[in-house]
């Protein structure tokens, strides 16, 4: 009986780390997957004007509203969204030239 215990759980074991490998695999490709595509934004956004880097980094990194972004860059709200929108649609084209 110890045996065929010992043997039941050394399988468990077996079983459990191949398990835990294959996570791990998978979690290294989402690694090297968001690095290549933060690489890819890093490339793109060397391309683009400062106004523009601006706005997206008072938006997105520094978490401000748009009415804080028109009244810090001196320009009106709906310049903000029509640059934001712009933004978007450059970076939705970079996405699409990737695929």
């Amino acid at each position: 009986y110890a045996e065929r215990e010992v043997i039941r759980i050394t399988d468990l074991k077996l079983k459990r780390k191949l398990e835990k490998e294959l996570d791990i695999e998978e979690i290294k490709e989402e690694i090297e997957n968001i690095e290549l595509d933060n690489s890819i934004l890093d490339y793109n956004l060397q391309y683009i004007n400062d106004k523009l880097y601006k706005l997206l980094e008072l938006k997105y990194k520094d978490k401000k509203s748009e009415v804080h972004i028109s009244l810090e860059m001196n320009i009106s709200q709906s310049q903000v969204n029509k640059i934001k929108q712009k933004a978007i649609a450059d970076i939705r084209r970079w996405e699409e030239w990737r695929k």
